[in-house]
Order: C-alpha cells, then structure tokens, then sequence
C-alpha cells in the first residue's frame, strides 16, 4: 500500500513550526498532552506502513486525553482525521477506481476501511473527501443506502471552494437519482463546477442517449475525445449513438478507434457484429463475434 507524502510534509513542517511558537509562549508544561502530539508529528512525516499510520492516531487520541490548548487541540484532530483518511484511501483506491476489475477483497477492504472513515469524520464532521468516501463505500452493493444518501449529503455540503470533490459529489448523487430532470441537473452542475471531470461528461452523455437526445449526447462524447478523456468509452457510447441514428459509417468509424485505443476489448467486436447484421453482412458478423469471444 502507497501513501502520499508530498502534502503530509507541508502539513507537518507547518505544525512543527506551530508546535514550537506555543511552546515558547506558554512553556514547556503547559500541556500534558504536547509529548505525544510531538512524536504523532515525527512519525506522521516519515510514515511508510500501516502501523506508522495507526500509531499516529494513537498518538493523536492520547495527547487529547491529557489535554492541549485550543489551538493544538484542533490540530491535533486535523492530523488524526487526514491520517484516517490517507488510510482509508489507500485501502479503497483501486477498488473505486472506474476501470478496476471486481477485488475478491471489496468485502474485507470495505470493514476494515469504513470504521478509519467514519472516525474521520468524528474528528472533523465537516471533513467533505470523507463523508464522499463514505458514500462510495456505502453505495457499493450490499451496502447501506439511507448512510450512503447521508455521507453524499454532508459531502456536497462541505464541498467548500473545492470544485472537484462537489463534481464527484454530484455525479454521484445523480447515478442514484432517479427522477430524470433532477439526475441531469446534479450532471450538469457537476460539469459546471469542473468542466474537466470526464465521468460527469459519460454519465450524462448516457443519460442523453437513453433519452433519445442524440445530438446533447454526441456533443458530450465528443468533448470527452477533445478533452483526452476516456476516449474507449467515448468511442463505444458514439457507436451506439450512430447505430441507433443508422449513421453506419460514422459508427463503424468510431469503432476503429475504438480497436486503436484497446484491440483486445471484446466489446468492440461485439458493437461492430451488430453494426454487421445490420447490413446483412453476415459473414463479417460471424467473423466478429469469433473475435470476441476468443
């Protein structure tokens, strides 16, 4: 498991600093609890595993049991909560991703990342990245949808100024809308917020196709392609805009790049079978559909 340190240094030479000037300030028995929020700070900055990272949790809860002025009292729950979150994080990444293929693990990684998250969040309850992790463990199957609904709530709400964790937010609650004008308005936000979120951009190009507006949807699948995005996904979504639109040539088109991008994706094959049969070429079909199941 990898972790970044890259902002955890910023963080904790900034708390060094702080640490220091109360320290001169009130003296150095002013707090009983400064010891341990001391050595949260060292370990924090060189953490390597997950024992380094539950020590500085550790660490972080004692200091507050002995007590710490105002000021380190918030920092030191700062610290304890991104700690979680880093922990969390690096647990789920690859089991959240979009592409990842299903982790035999998702269960146990779930367990053993949610009670990390939502300690978090006790620590810091306007903590937006972790109420939206949350979400997303809590929207995967079996999973509990009314604390689902709740994480994306507090998510969206302490989003604060940071646009692409409100884009995600968004999205997500409109894969789980169900009425139709307000799953596109959270989709339609969320690339207002942050035009570079391809998944806001597929989603709602979806949307658009299974409603019919072939146009908005290939506008949207275009942009993705513009953008550099997701350029498979975008490529397939177009063939099924062109096919349904009978625009044969501009599917088949679209499918060679498709085959450019991933020629093992037997999707592709699959999409262009269909394509085939369409125009009474059947020994093409075949073909085709030899290929994907190979």
């Amino acid at each position: 498991m990898r972790f970044n340190h890259v902002a955890s240094i910023f963080v904790v030479f900034a708390a060094i600093q702080l640490l220091a000037q109360d320290r001169s300030v009130q003296g150095p028995n002013a707090e009983p609890g400064i010891g341990d929020l001391d050595e949260a700070v060292s370990i924090k900055l060189f953490a390597a595993s997950e024992e380094d990272l539950n020590r500085v949790v550790s660490l972080c809860e004692q200091s507050l049991r002995k007590g710490l002025n105002e000021s380190n009292t918030q920092f030191a729950k700062q610290l304890a909560s991104s700690t979680l979150f880093q922990h969390a994080e690096a647990m789920c990444r690859m089991l959240l991703s979009d592409d990842a293929p299903r982790d035999p693990r998702a269960v146990v990684l779930v367990q053993r990342a949610l009670p990390k998250l939502e300690k978090a969040v006790q620590f810091n309850d306007r903590f937006g990245a972790a109420h939206y992790l949350i979400a997303r463990l809590y929207a995967l199957p079996g999973g509990d949808e009314e604390k689902a609904n709740d994480a994306l709530t507090k998510a969206i709400l302490f989003a604060g100024d940071d646009g692409q964790l409100l884009s995600k937010a968004l999205v997500l609650r409109g894969d789980k809308e169900t009425d139709s004008e307000k799953k596109l308005a959270d989709y339609s936000r969320a690339i207002q917020v942050d035009p570079t979120n391809h998944t806001a951009y597929r989603h709602r190009g979806m949307h658009f196709l299974e409603a019919g507006e072939h146009e908005k949807a290939v506008s949207d699948f275009e942009k993705m392609i513009e953008d550099g995005g997701d350029n498979l996904t975008a490529h397939q979504a177009l063939v099924e805009v062109y096919t349904n639109l009978k625009q044969y040539d501009k599917a088949l088109q679209h499918l060679d790049k498709a085959i450019e991008t991933n020629s093992d994706a037997s999707m592709n094959y699959t999409l262009r079978s269909r394509i085939h049969v369409l125009q009474g070429k059947i020994p093409e079909a075949v073909g085709d559909l030899d290929r994907a199941i190979r």
